[in-house]
């Protein structure tokens, strides 16, 4: 029993012993997973840039996210986490504090850029990381585990064991901002720690600022491609057609020219996004 439950390496729960296999988490009880309707449409979202630093594939992790299937996308950030340690890692079921450093950069920077854009710019380590650094948190662990959710009502850590249910909320809806994913306190937070102080985040594309810029980008591409097929188009619409459009910010021609089209529609996204 306890074998099984070392097998969970990044574990979901701060209090929390993961049973890796997919009935034992289908068993969970208390489960919340996307159930309500969100404005939110991960299909409209263009796929994020995917690199690897070994030939990694991340794309079970993207199918998942996209499909608003964050419970399995948790699960599957945790063994990409373990392979990406390395064979040591994968062995012993878990990764340990002092290999979090070498994990790559860039599959790291692939599995944030998922999160960011699948959850609309809700979930991701690097969202956890601003949370933990600012002046409310203060990098204390106790005020983080109530900001991001972790904590109940009276102040205790949630937690996923096989008798009891999983108590953490995959809802997009109302999870609250950095609730995923999850990382295993069990052995402390040296692990948390060490996942939120990555270098990885310190990329330009994961500052506030930025990341903000991006969210906007991506959801308004999407908006004006859904605005556009609406209205009867019939010449196709790309992804980074909408975004020149929307970040260009200039006059009525020059959206025109970034479309191509008659100045009626250009003018209509123009007007709608008040830019």
């Amino acid at each position: 029993h306890v074998r099984a439950s070392m097998l969970s390496i990044i574990s979901v729960s701060l209090c929390f012993i993961a049973p890796v296999l997919r009935p034992m988490r289908e068993q969970a009880a208390h489960v919340r997973i996307c159930a309500s309707p969100t404005l939110f449409d991960a299909t409209e979202v263009e796929d994020p840039q995917l690199e690897s630093a070994c030939s990694f594939d991340h794309m079970p992790l993207l199918v998942a996210l996209k499909s608003g299937d964050f419970l399995e996308a948790d699960h599957l950030t945790r063994q990409s986490l373990i392979k990406l340690a390395g064979d040591e890692a994968v062995r012993r079921g878990f990764v340990y504090f002092a290999e979090v450093p070498e994990l790559p950069q860039e599959d790291l920077a692939t599995i944030e850029r998922l999160w960011l854009a699948y959850s609309d710019g809700k979930f991701g380590y690097s969202v956890q990381s601003g949370i933990f650094g600012t002046k409310k948190v203060g990098r204390d662990f106790d005020r983080f585990f109530e900001r991001i959710g972790w904590k109940n009502e009276r102040g205790q850590l949630l937690r996923w064991l096989p008798d009891k249910g999983n108590e953490f909320n995959y809802d997009l809806d109302t999870a609250p901002k950095g609730h995923l994913p999850l990382t295993s306190t069990l052995r402390g937070t040296t692990l948390l720690q060490g996942l939120l102080d990555h270098a990885a985040w310190d990329r330009t594309e994961f500052s506030s600022e930025v990341a903000l810029a991006g969210q906007e980008l991506r959801l308004g591409g999407a908006h004006v491609i859904s605005m556009l097929r609406a209205r009867g188009q019939r010449r196709p619409v790309s992804a980074a057609a909408a975004r020149r459009l929307l970040s260009a910010r200039v006059d009525t021609p020059s959206c025109v020219a970034a479309f191509g089209f008659g100045p009626s529609v250009p003018r209509a996204c123009h007007n709608y996004f008040k830019l």
